[in-house]
């Protein structure tokens, strides 16, 4: 199954991501999908969001954990990441995410992280 396509997108060796940022009743939530391109399968899928001020340090993070708790190859999730304030237009975010992936063997632990801005 392919991924949703939504606003903002991010692809890497591992997972493709793609979601939306809306303000709802003064909060700025994150509504995406996650997909696992690498591994045959990847399990306690965490995703966070860190807002940063202009001198790059943390104002605030918020994090979501991936429902199911196991996602196979090529498997495709959903995220909510919300925020208790509105993220200002151009804000720099710094997206996080963390599983135990395996391909049959051993279990990995990997944890990647990328910027991005609010729309």
């Amino acid at each position: 199954m392919q991924p949703v396509i939504l606003s903002q997108m991010h692809s890497d060796f591992d997972v493709k991501m793609s979601w939306d940022m809306n303000t709802i009743d003064g909060n700025t939530v994150i509504d995406g999908v996650i997909q696992n391109i690498r591994y045959a399968m990847m399990e306690n899928i965490e995703i966070w969001v860190a807002l940063l001020d202009s001198n790059g340090k943390t104002v605030k993070r918020a994090v979501d954990l991936v429902m199911p708790l196991r996602l196979d190859m090529n498997e495709v999730a959903t995220f909510r990441v919300i925020f208790p304030l509105v993220v200002p237009h151009g804000a720099k975010l710094l997206f996080s995410y963390k599983y135990d992936g395996s391909d049959g063997g051993d279990c990995i632990k990997w944890r990647q992280s990328f910027e991005s801005y609010a729309p």
